[in-house]
């Protein structure tokens, strides 16, 4: 299965992430390859500073003076490993865990290709937002879109933890942005919006829940690995196109649809009307109501 997630601006995306990753899900990544050739350096650099790390005595003193993040992309020399021997010995991020859990590919194509080839295993993505890209993986009967999104106020409050703080965003500026991942306000293709994708949409989460624990314990309850979500079970099957026919009733009191069903094969479908020869009731052939 795979399990793309769009929602609004901190509306917990990364939270229903790192819930699908605890539960075995494997996190997949749409990247540049510029961003591929980084996430690979920094991994082996991080790699290389942790195992130094533990073998170098401890000199508080001493000053990092190696920036991982420079912009030559090379390894540090030995000369910038001198920072190792820092009092407290370093620890791999939780960023560099992230990471470490991570595959990236350098399109969407080529994710699906991937995904594909391994539909038995359990990815989740973040990176398919645009109605084109998205179109392609819905085809794929183990493909899941599910959408969340969270009241303005509290998605604002959420962003801005601390307001006293100079980066913190305006609320306008919030709003701005909203409209814009929303409704594509400002955007030159329409079809990057989340307006856009609504009909494609599997699950939607409203998540209005005050903590993790509670939106953890509802994704449990949701169960996102029932098949059930992608391949309907046989009542949900033949109840669905029980409504459907009911959608051509011409009855002005109600609408019914019926399916005649035999060891699960479908023999008849049916819906109230008048019969054959008969005016519609919506034309004026029932005159009391």
């Amino acid at each position: 299965m795979l399990i793309a997630i769009i929602g609004t601006r901190s509306s917990g995306k990364t939270a229903v992430e790192n819930y699908l990753v605890s539960k075995d899900f494997q996190r997949v990544r749409v990247v540049s390859d510029l961003e591929v050739h980084h996430v690979r350096w920094q991994s082996a650099s991080s790699r290389l500073t942790y195992a130094y790390a533990q073998d170098l005595t401890s000199d508080s003193s001493s000053e990092l003076t190696a920036d991982p993040y420079n912009d030559n992309d090379e390894l540090p020399n030995s000369r910038h490993l001198s920072f190792l021997s820092l009092g407290p010995t370093p620890q791999p991020s939780l960023n560099f865990e992230r990471e470490e859990k991570s595959r990236c590919f350098s399109s969407a194509a080529a994710l699906l290709v991937y995904v594909t080839r391994n539909w038995r295993r359990d990815f989740v993505t973040v990176d398919l937002y645009t109605r084109d890209v998205v179109e392609t993986f819905v085809k794929r009967p183990f493909f899941m879109l599910l959408s969340i999104d969270a009241p303005l106020l509290d998605r604002f409050y959420r962003s801005n933890p601390n307001n006293m703080s100079s980066q913190s965003v305006s609320l306008e500026a919030f709003v701005r942005d909203h409209d814009s991942i929303v409704f594509g306000t400002g955007l030159p293709d329409s079809l990057s919006s989340l307006n856009s994708l609504s009909d494609l949409v599997n699950i939607h989460i409203f998540n209005n829940f005050p903590s993790l624990d509670v939106l953890h314990s509802h994704l449990d309850d949701l169960n996102l690995l029932d098949p059930g979500h992608l391949r309907p079970q046989w009542d949900a099957y033949f109840m669905t196109l029980a409504s459907l026919a009911s959608k051509r009733s011409n009855c002005m009191k109600r609408r019914v649809g019926a399916v005649l069903v035999r060891e699960n094969r479908i023999l008849a479908t049916g819906y109230n009307g008048t019969p054959r020869g008969v005016k519609n009731c919506l034309e004026g052939g029932l005159p009391q109501m």
